[in-house]
């Protein structure tokens, strides 16, 4: 997919130990602390020590998350504004839900974030409760996005329409090997067209969420054109009438000096 050059740029991309990153909303010159250097990227700073009992201090006293600028990639394209409904899907460990939160934190609107019961979703409950005063109602469903509807959000009394959707779909991770070394032997070639067809599934639920008007961002942590563009194409060519592709934003480790990944933004037309 990417020639033989840039392949060579992403298998010594993967074998390099990845730096821990934080990131801290409300920071615009970065903490005074020893810690923490500054980084190329808009409240991102690298963790210089060694203390994981200082990183969990630390993320405590700035109200921040170990997180990679990817992460912030589809949050950003997503655009939470004051007093709007968000809806966001596939939503553990909660990173995506804390930066959402903490964007638009002061305003009337309303976050959901949604996802299988289980650790991940202990998780998230943890990063919304760390979302700081001030930050939009947020609430938690366990459910699993391809058996929920609109009934099931209005049996737990919360809206079957938002303004914003934010689908961050299950892939094959080959754009975070850096960080999950077991899935470059755990994935199969076969994998990416098994995800792809779930992703496909997973994105058509989720437009059934978006109000008249609305923004929906789909995004995955793979490079694979069969999980992102792929599955964004025959998405766009089968509700051709109801949807435009907005914007989108790519992210290769060899170019963009952080993790992988690809977002898409489609805002629903009527």
């Amino acid at each position: 997919s990417f020639g033989m050059d840039h392949t060579g740029d992403l298998l010594r991309w993967n074998q390099e130990p990845p730096p821990v990153l934080v990131w801290i909303a409300d920071s615009v010159a970065g903490p005074a602390d020893p810690s923490l250097e500054t980084t190329r990227w808009p409240h991102f700073f690298r963790f210089r020590g060694g203390n994981k009992d200082d990183l969990k201090d630390l993320l405590e006293r700035y109200a921040g998350i170990v997180a990679d600028p990817a992460s912030l990639r589809p949050v950003s394209l997503l655009n939470p504004q004051a007093g709007e409904k968000i809806l966001n899907l596939c939503a553990a460990p909660g990173t995506k839900s804390l930066m959402i939160a903490r964007q638009f934190s002061g305003s009337q609107g309303l976050l959901v974030s949604l996802d299988l019961p289980g650790v991940g979703f202990r998780k998230l409950v943890v990063s919304a409760h760390s979302s700081g005063t001030g930050a939009p109602p947020h609430e938690m469903v366990m459910a699993d996005l391809l058996s929920c509807s609109a009934e099931t959000m209005a049996f737990r009394g919360l809206p079957a329409l938002y303004d914003a959707v934010l689908l961050d779909a299950p892939c094959t991770n080959t754009g975070v090997f850096r960080r999950r070394p077991d899935a470059r032997w755990r994935i199969q070639p076969e994998d990416i067209e098994a995800a792809a067809s779930k992703q496909q599934k997973m994105l058509h639920r989720a437009s059934e969420f978006v109000a008249p008007g609305g923004r929906l961002v789909y995004c995955t942590c793979s490079l694979e054109p069969e999980e992102n563009s792929d599955v964004t194409k025959a998405f766009f060519q089968s509700r051709r009438e109801n949807w435009e592709l907005i914007a989108e934003s790519r992210s290769f480790p060899w170019s963009s000096g952080h993790d992988g990944g690809c977002a898409f933004l489609f805002q629903r037309i009527h």
